[in-house]
């Protein structure tokens, strides 16, 4: 919302998941741009997710349309998922694709030959850098790890030898984050039914607000206590980056973060692929 405002462009309106509705649409001026958030992933890999993004892209197509950046995944046995997203796409002249990394990009390219496909860099990095005071010797090292299918049953709560946090630990104190980021999100699909409300600029308040205390909770629920940081979450991995947080990554499945890596930093150390490898790689850099 910030970058949109600072390039002068009024957001006519918001919508999530919850609360599209394809009416809400049909009267904005022809030259609207729809712009679908990226930061997750483009294919079959969640399938209902999936299904709706294609759906909404129909039922919008005579606008011009954007997909933020975002990566390509689809599960190995989905030819059939291959062919009805490219069915779809086909369908859609005023659709541009973008991806975040080479990856997604080339095979994008041969998959869907007659949609748009850009290569650009993940939305989060256009974040505010802010570095961190550096402290006196290491400190305390973390784990910053998701424990779904991607994780691929690396990491869990109770981790060795490194204390492992995530936003969705109640016990590892992020449970207050993760109530107050759904109090959040059932209060905006509240505003966005009620017509006086959105007059009121309430959503994009909510929405600073929202991005506020996801901020928080990457500096200071996990990242900003360590000083240095084990993680397999893509976004965590960016806000060490951009907070100057010492990390070593340990990739997904499918992967995300060496992709990223080998397109906007192809002169960075090779990440570690596995967690045993990359507590090994932490031990020895940093202790």
């Amino acid at each position: 919302m910030a970058a949109f405002a600072a390039l002068s462009i009024d957001v006519v309106q918001l919508s999530d998941q919850a609360s599209y509705r394809a009416k809400d649409y049909v009267s904005l001026p022809a030259d609207t741009v729809m712009v679908f958030h990226g930061g997750g992933n483009f294919g079959d890999l969640y399938p209902d997710i999936h299904a709706r993004r294609l759906t909404e892209l129909v039922d919008l197509a005579d606008f011009r349309l954007v997909v933020m950046p975002q990566r390509l995944s689809f599960t190995d046995d989905s030819d059939a998922g291959i062919d009805e997203t490219r069915r779809v796409l086909e369908s859609l002249p005023r659709l541009t694709l973008l991806w975040r990394d080479r990856l997604g990009a080339d095979l994008a390219s041969e998959l869907f030959p007659s949609t748009r496909s850009l290569l650009v860099p993940d939305a989060a990095f256009g974040l505010k850098a802010t570095p961190r005071t550096p402290r006196q010797g290491l400190g305390r090292i973390g784990v910053l790890a998701r424990t779904d299918a991607e994780s691929a049953g690396q990491f869990g709560p109770d981790a060795e030898p490194w204390p492992v946090a995530d936003w969705s630990y109640r016990g590892a104190g992020w449970g207050a984050a993760a109530a107050a980021l759904a109090g959040d999100r059932a209060l905006l699909r509240l505003i966005r039914r009620n017509p006086v409300l959105a007059r009121t600029g309430a959503a994009r308040w909510l929405y600073r607000h929202h991005a506020r205390l996801l901020t928080a909770i990457a500096r200071h629920g996990g990242l900003g206590r360590n000083g240095a940081v084990v993680v397999n979450r893509f976004h965590a991995w960016i806000a060490a980056v951009l907070t100057g947080v010492d990390v070593v990554a340990v990739e997904t499945v499918p992967p995300k973060i060496g992709p990223m890596v080998s397109t906007w930093f192809p002169e960075e150390p090779p990440i570690a692929m596995m967690p045993t490898v990359a507590l090994e790689r932490a031990r020895a850099h940093w202790c």
